[in-house]
């Protein structure tokens, strides 16, 4: 009965304990390279709607991923409405967000272990990730914190900001913090935009983004002798909705992400 308690308590904290962050991202990197494998495997249907005031726009497509010229995976759309203009929608590209985590992008990238917490339902190892030296279009050009199934090491959740925006974050983030000190009542205003994208479709080894919502937000910072606080509010966004996937010539064996 003891050694049956003391071998429960060695489980209990061996699930809290931190996994090792490198032994991690072999295993993230594991699952980007399957990521890529399936690319060009399946299609979907995107549904962008933008919001600016009270004007807001809906957008239609059938989505795929193809392999351009430089060897980097990007998006294809093809408009459900001739009208649209896939050109006209300034948007992100989710199912890409998996491959700042490869291998190859650790000269470029640094990544930091953040903690376990829930995500989706699920257990999450968080990590965050900044630009190493110069920043490059397309290889290290975002800040922000992944969220990966611990069981898995597929994604969950991504919230990112670009150079600028993050550098806006900062500052908003110092300003609510100093804001306190004022001896007399302050306000400051800070726009900021931030991505944020949910993996919840389960497919052949894979989770697959649902929805990305990008957002415009205003936050006004007060704040007086010794307490301060904010309110927000939401300037533009847009959202990505994917929904019925299919896939064409699967493997019918998929890989394992155990180490």
């Amino acid at each position: 009965m003891l050694l049956a308690m003391l071998f429960g308590a060695l489980d209990a904290a061996n699930r809290d304990a931190p996994p090792d962050l490198s032994e991690t991202l072999a295993a993230i990197d594991l699952a980007a390279r399957h990521y890529s494998a399936q690319a060009l495997r399946f299609t979907s249907d995107e549904k962008i709607v933008l919001k600016r005031g009270p004007r807001t726009e809906t957008h239609r497509f059938h989505h795929i991923y193809v392999v351009d010229d430089g060897g980097k995976h990007t998006e294809l759309r093809a408009p459900v409405n001739k009208r649209q203009n896939p050109d006209a929608v300034g948007t992100t590209s989710p199912y890409s967000w998996i491959f700042l985590f490869e291998s190859a992008r650790k000269a470029y990238i640094d990544y930091e272990w953040i903690g376990i917490e829930r995500r989706l339902d699920r257990d999450a190892v968080g990590i965050a990730f900044r630009p190493r030296g110069e920043v490059l279009e397309r290889v290290n050009d975002w800040y922000g914190v992944a969220w990966f199934d611990r069981e898995t090491h597929l994604p969950l959740v991504i919230e990112a900001w670009t150079p600028v925006e993050y550098g806006r974050k900062l500052e908003f983030d110092r300003r609510l913090t100093e804001a306190a000190k004022d001896p007399q009542r302050s306000r400051s205003e800070h726009v900021v935009t931030a991505v944020r994208a949910e993996f919840r479709e389960e497919r052949h080894g894979l989770r697959l983004p649902t929805r990305v919502t990008m957002r415009e937000k205003r936050f006004v910072v007060w704040g007086k002798n010794g307490t301060s606080g904010y309110r927000e509010e939401t300037l533009a966004s847009v959202k990505q909705l994917y929904t019925k996937y299919r896939f064409y010539d699967v493997e019918a064996d998929e890989p394992s992400f155990d180490r």
